[in-house]
């Protein structure tokens, strides 16, 4: 599945909280076990390319030499930093770089309505226009629907 870096971060802090929250085995807990272990490379990729849009950025002295502040980060111009964040919110949308594979298995009954959002596509079906019957429906909403209503609009009689 193709993601972004945010989606895969909210993901990994919503999974890792949950797992934390509860200990026994299920086949949610294993799914999300799965898909957490795919993070660290995803993490890896994102450090790299964000350390280069960093020093992209970065304030030079006179000879053309990177400037670090005493811990080690770098120093930036007003501009060089806006640059940089700009590019970093970028990168953090981006879906580019980042491929997951999903272990898809059933959302519980009893499961946190407001967790839902962050692990569709990882652990839980997304869904899609095909899923609930709107496959020729050519024109998607600006906002997103919830089932509820994505299901809603399929069982209407056009």
């Amino acid at each position: 599945m193709e993601t972004s870096y945010k989606r895969t971060f909210e993901f990994e802090s919503a999974a890792t909280q949950f797992i934390n929250q509860n200990p026994d085995e299920t086949k949610l807990k294993t799914a999300l076990e799965d898909v957490l272990e795919q993070v660290p490379v995803i993490r890896e990729k994102f450090n790299k390319h964000s350390n280069r849009i960093r020093r992209k950025h970065a304030a030079e002295d006179k000879h053309g030499c990177i400037l670090r502040e005493e811990n080690g980060g770098y120093k930036f111009t007003k501009v060089g930093e806006e640059k940089a964040e700009d590019e970093l919110q970028e990168l953090l949308e981006s879906t580019e770089f980042v491929e997951i594979e999903p272990v898809i298995v059933d959302r519980p009954a009893d499961f946190p309505r407001e967790l839902v959002r962050y692990f569709k596509g990882f652990v839980f079906e997304s869904i899609t226009k095909e899923s609930v019957g709107l496959a020729n429906v050519e024109q998607t909403p600006k906002r997103s629907l919830t089932e509820a209503q994505a299901k809603a609009l399929s069982q209407k009689s056009v």
